[in-house]
């Protein structure tokens, strides 16, 4: 008998993945390069999304204009915030539908504003770029995620 479900036999934490992605480390590119699109979570099937956290930081610690854009089952969701140095932003969607965000003091988070259900989708794909001038210094572009892939059993 096959069947869905979430990778993993056992319900523990082993069976979520954690994207702790930046542009410095898994790139290899700091500073960042202006209007570049980067892609920290490539099209995958079956996602079951817990939280998504955006950050930006320079060594001028200046507010930029973050782009972050979800393509959720082929249909694209964007983020723009004028974003703050060392300031991470919480991605959810509002009672009408739009991607917005909450400045978030934690690294824990769902993926609605009221805390009480993942985003579940049948494909995700995230990507995100800089469209203020970079600091040419050090800028860096980092997401957070906590997700869950199901697949057959």
């Amino acid at each position: 008998m096959s069947g869905m479900g979430f990778s993993g036999s056992a319900r523990s934490m082993g069976e979520y993945g954690n994207l702790d992605w930046d542009t410095d480390t898994d790139v290899g590119v700091d500073p960042i390069v202006i209007n570049t699109w980067y892609t920290p979570f490539a099209v995958t099937r079956n996602v079951k999304a817990f939280y998504i956290i955006v950050e930006q930081t320079n060594a001028g610690a200046a507010a930029e204009t973050i782009v972050a854009e979800l393509t959720i089952d082929g249909t694209v969701y964007t983020w723009t915030q004028v974003a703050g140095s060392g300031t991470p932003y919480y991605l959810y969607f509002n009672t009408v539908g739009a991607l917005t965000d909450a400045v978030s003091a934690h690294q824990l988070l769902s993926l609605d504003a009221d805390q009480s259900a993942p985003l579940e989708t049948r494909s995700l794909q995230i990507r995100v770029r800089q469209t203020s001038v970079v600091d040419l210094v050090s800028a860096i572009i980092e997401v957070n995620m906590v997700y869950s892939i199901l697949e057959g059993i």
